[in-house]
């Protein structure tokens, strides 16, 4: 029991120490076209799209994609005005075991859950090498309106975590001028 409560901690040190997105830091600029990815309808996408709106952005491998369902769930419920917020899933399609057909599938399904979301392929895992997003994971970062990170972590969020969050947003939402 010991040995699996060490290693569990140690995956996660090891996780948190390779999270590259730092708070109060700018995201870079990630550009996807053709092989490397875009969006789910085939277009390119760059995340200076992201700009202007608080950002909750998701970068999902399709293995752990229920790992943060509950954060998902909450934020659905809050309906944030979509004026001053934009929900993105960018999915690490190169990081799945599963095939191709299979991770589109599963994409669909989420697409009908959550329609205000807009759905980015990372083929490459470009975002991995650029933010330094933690690969075969689950990671949550919400940006300003500027692209500045206000909240980031990789991995399961607690419920402290989830309120965490929810307040960044809150708050950021009534700077935007959402009352």
């Amino acid at each position: 029991m010991k040995k699996k409560i060490v290693t569990i901690g140690l995956m996660s040190l090891i996780a948190s120490l390779t999270f590259a997105v730092t708070v109060g830091e700018k995201l870079p600029t990630v550009e996807l076209s053709e092989k490397l990815g875009g969006t789910v309808d085939g277009m390119s996408f760059s995340t200076t799209n992201m700009l202007g709106k608080l950002a909750a952005i998701f970068y999902v491998d399709p293995d752990e994609k229920k790992v943060n369902t509950d954060f998902e769930d909450l934020l659905k419920e809050l309906k944030f005005s979509r004026k001053y917020y934009q929900p993105y899933a960018i999915i690490n399609v190169a990081g799945s075991k599963l095939p191709g057909f299979l991770v589109a599938h599963a994409l669909k399904g989420k697409q009908k859950k959550f329609p205000d979301t807009i759905y980015i392929k990372d083929n490459k895992k470009t975002f991995v090498g650029s933010w330094g997003v933690a690969d075969n994971s689950y990671d949550v970062v919400i940006a300003d309106s500027k692209g500045v990170v206000l909240f980031a972590k990789s991995g399961k969020l607690t419920k402290d975590e989830m309120e965490k969050a929810v307040k960044i947003i809150k708050e950021q939402m009534k700077i935007m001028g959402d009352k």
